[in-house]
Parts: structure tokens; C-alpha cells; sequence
């Protein structure tokens, strides 16, 4: 390990990240939920697709918070 001092910080640093991705997939699942019609002009796809993957996002942070949740339980 290049920086062993560091090591005690893993666990809080884990979490930073978990809570920024969340952040970032929930932003913008709810820019292609809010307004799939203008999203899907942006982004080149199906007004569909695009209400696809806002709910994609949002499952995805769900199931990332869930995971999150039972590692730590179990642990």
C-alpha cells in the first residue's frame, strides 16, 4: 500500500463514493423521468428508451443502497 496511514479511512471512504454515485445516477434519472420527451432529443434515443433509463438509474441507486445496507449487516 502506498499510503498505510490512510488504511484506517477505507470504510468512510467507501462510503463518499457510494453517496456520489448515488447522487450523480439520481440526477440524472430524474432529468429523464422529469422531461423524457426534451432527454431523449439530447441524448439521440427513443422518448421510451429514455423514460427506460431514468427508471434504470433509479433502481440502480436503490439496489446499490440495498447492497450497501446488507454488506454492512453482515459484516
Amino acid at each position: 500500500m502506498m499510503f498505510p496511514q490512510l488504511a484506517q479511512f477505507t470504510d468512510v471512504a467507501l462510503l463518499l463514493l457510494r453517496v456520489m454515485v448515488g447522487v450523480v445516477l439520481i440526477t440524472s434519472g430524474w432529468k429523464h423521468l422529469k422531461d423524457p420527451e426534451a432527454r431523449s432529443k439530447d441524448i439521440g434515443m427513443s422518448k421510451g428508451f429514455t423514460i427506460f433509463l431514468g427508471a434504470a438509474q433509479a433502481s440502480g441507486v436503490n439496489q446499490e443502497q440495498i447492497d450497501g445496507a446488507t454488506t454492512r449487516c453482515l459484516s
